[in-house]
């Protein structure tokens, strides 16, 4: 008797023990499956909520225009960085039948773009009833003129290297103007210990670029004077522009932007300086330039046949001590 009871006793145990086991299993598996939901949805939301955050902030800051939707290219609509190349191509193929655009909200009847996306867009559209005021001079003076002056400089005096010519403050002028069709501006540059003024140098101050750019109706999609980038092939060629990208999206990988784009940026080395010009017809491109300048470089002696070559090039830009400047645009 009392061994039958006991049999009974350890059988309602394990039982209990193998509902526990089946229970935690379940348990789990529900646990799981919630996380790897939970994993690819936070993906392309925080994509989103970072970008676009960037951008209201950027808005806020008068950073960036409104674009008239009947008068945007293809390269300023790609370079929104949230349309693949299939969803631009639909955007024109949907003007193209329909017509111009009556109203900002009418993206949304495009193919292909969902009505999430085209709602984070439509702040940056407008339709504009009257292009004509575009093109009186008053306006663009007034709106589309930039001028920054910029000073930074190290607070520890101590801290200055004793071989510095110059002071340790740091300066920039920036000027931007930029109206349909055209954009023209000059950046200048002096690096913590470097002398605002050079006589050695041409242009009497460091670092000194400009550039000037049409963009043409017509076959001749853009012309560029002065210094400017070259973006070829994915970059297997050359790509001077950013172009990387933090995304979940496959089809935004690929590198996208205009072949040749005005350089606005400060730097001293990843640019040409010169001509460009791009001849678009049909489904045909051609693309042209000519680039010279002088480059710092620094020397040494092969260790294979002992002849004298370039080992590495000052892409830092800096000026700072006699053998920096002695360096200084000494190779062609």
């Amino acid at each position: 008797m009392k061994t039958s009871v006991s049999n009974k006793f350890l059988l309602v145990q394990l039982n209990f023990v193998w509902i526990l086991i089946c229970a935690s299993l379940y348990v789990s598996a529900q646990v799981s499956i919630e996380q790897v939901e939970l994993s690819s949805s936070w993906l392309p939301e925080t994509f989103i909520e970072l970008d676009d955050g960037e951008w209201s902030r950027a808005r806020e800051a008068n950073k960036i225009k409104k674009w008239d939707l009947n008068r945007i290219s293809r390269d300023e609509l790609v370079a929104f960085g949230k349309l693949t190349l299939w969803q631009v191509d639909q955007f024109f193929t949907y003007k193209k039948a329909m017509g111009d655009f009556k109203d900002v909200y009418e993206v949304q009847a495009i193919p292909g773009w969902d009505p999430v996306l085209a709602r984070s867009l439509v702040p940056f559209f407008k339709i504009e009833s009257f292009p004509i005021k575009e093109w009186l001079l008053e306006n663009r003076l007034l709106e589309q003129s930039i001028l920054t002056y910029r000073i930074r400089g190290i607070q520890n005096r101590n801290a200055f290297p004793s071989d510095w010519v110059g002071s340790g403050v740091g300066m920039q002028l920036l000027y931007r103007y930029r109206s349909p069709g055209m954009q023209v501006g000059f950046s200048i540059d002096k690096d913590p210990g470097e002398k605002i003024f050079n006589s050695k140098v041409g242009s009497g101050v460091d670092f000194l670029s400009v550039h000037a750019s049409l963009q043409p109706k017509g076959s001749v999609k853009a012309i560029i004077l002065g210094d400017f980038t070259v973006n070829f092939g994915q970059g297997l060629i050359q790509w001077q522009s950013f172009a990387f990208r933090k995304t979940p999206a496959i089809a935004l990988l690929k590198k996208n932007g205009a072949t040749f784009r005005p350089y606005r940026s400060v730097g001293e080395f990843n640019f040409h300086r010169g001509a460009a010009i791009s001849w678009v017809r049909k489904i045909h491109a051609i693309d042209f330039f000519v680039s010279s300048r002088m480059l710092s470089a620094n020397y040494g002696v092969s260790a294979v046949n002992g002849n004298i070559g370039v080992t590495s090039f000052n892409t830092s830009g800096y000026h700072r001590t006699r053998q920096e400047i002695e360096k200084r645009n000494n190779f062609h």
